[in-house]
């Protein structure tokens, strides 16, 4: 198996003729991690630096509870964004890795990363094991990986720090959990609402907060701050305008991040404006859904103590929203290793 520093599992599989694959050492360094078994079957030598791969072993009847609470294919289970976000944390082959490395001692950084997983066949119905991508297979050979349960794969690498190069001596890796997003309560705003308290609970202090809205404010995105469109066909785009501005503040307050509130509702779809002698309006998207729009704008000046949320975006004035909290959560869990070479 090639593997070149700074390229995924697909861009590996590339003929190239302008990199030099990595000399494999083969470790086979194993430990437990947060819960599961986990193995660094090899680190990759190469020119600019180190690839390590992971691999962690999912027992298949956890997978199989998972997929009898959630469908095994998330784009055709028709879910919201929050339901989204609550399958991915309960889903046991989402687990990430962040990760510290120290090459004979000084540390070095990390340059980009990249996974994939694999589910027993017998788990999946017939079309979706078809549909399985080869990679997976060929990360299973070549570290004897078992077919018969699940396995998480991830590939990091590290660029050497100035002044080291091979021969090296040791790895110090330091393994963190990567933060996790808890959903919290719902509120709804409405234009004719004067200020407002909503008292909730932090889902791990369990500390009480007020969020008192300020002010919403009815906006429009000025026509002059849309993004430029060059091709003709999309010069035709007619885009939602409309949103409302939550101005807020929260006591006691929280640091920056660690609260994150979102609109429930999607924005309204793009369309291609009718042309003249048209029979219809195209809408802009496909089976998956419509296209999202994004839009960079500035809103009226607020006060410096104040934080600022924006709904979707509408065609018609926004009135009334129902808003989401979202809370993210660090964790403090982390795992040392050491790797003499």
């Amino acid at each position: 198996m090639n593997v070149f520093f700074d390229e995924n599992y697909w861009g590996c599989r590339r003929e190239r003729t302008d990199k030099t694959p990595g000399n494999e050492l083969r470790i086979e360094k194993e430990f437990a991690w947060s819960g599961r078994s986990w193995r660094i079957p090899a680190v990759y030598i190469c020119r600019e630096g180190i690839v390590m791969d992971f691999c962690a072993r999912i027992p298949a009847k956890e997978i199989e509870i998972f997929f009898r609470k959630w469908k095994p294919d998330a784009e055709e289970a028709g879910l919201s964004e929050e339901e989204q976000e609550r399958r991915e944390r309960d889903n046991p082959l989402s687990g990430d890795v962040c990760a510290d490395l120290w090459i004979d001692g000084e540390k070095a950084d990390r340059w980009s990363g990249c996974g994939v997983s694999f589910v027993p066949p017998e788990l999946l119905g017939e079309d979706e094991a078809r549909a399985g991508d080869d990679i997976e297979a060929q990360m299973l050979e070549a570290y004897g990986c078992s077919r018969t349960d699940g396995w998480i794969f991830k590939r990091i690498s590290f660029s050497f720090p100035q002044g080291v190069q091979p021969p090296l001596c040791t790895l110090k890796l330091i393994l963190k959990k990567a933060s996790v997003y808890e959903p919290g309560p719902h509120f709804r705003t409405s234009v004719t609402d004067g200020e407002k308290c909503i008292e909730f609970f932090h889902p791990v202090t369990r500390t009480r907060h007020t969020l008192t809205v300020q002010k919403l404010e009815q906006s429009m995105i000025p026509k002059a701050e849309l993004s430029e469109i060059r091709s003709e066909t999309m010069k035709l785009l007619k885009a939602p305008r409309n949103f409302l501005s939550m101005f807020y503040t929260v006591e006691p307050k929280l640091p920056p991040c660690e609260l994150q509130i979102y609109d429930c509702a999607q924005s309204d779809s793009p369309v291609l404006a009718e042309k003249k002698g048209a029979a219809s309006i195209q809408i802009i998207g496909g089976a998956d859904g419509p296209t999202s729009v994004f839009f960079a704008f500035k809103t009226r000046d607020s006060r410096e103590d104040w934080d600022s949320v924006h709904s979707s975006v509408h065609y018609k004035p926004v009135e009334d929203v129902e808003w989401r909290m979202r809370f993210r959560i660090k964790s403090e869990e982390k795992k040392e290793l050491e790797i003499i070479l």
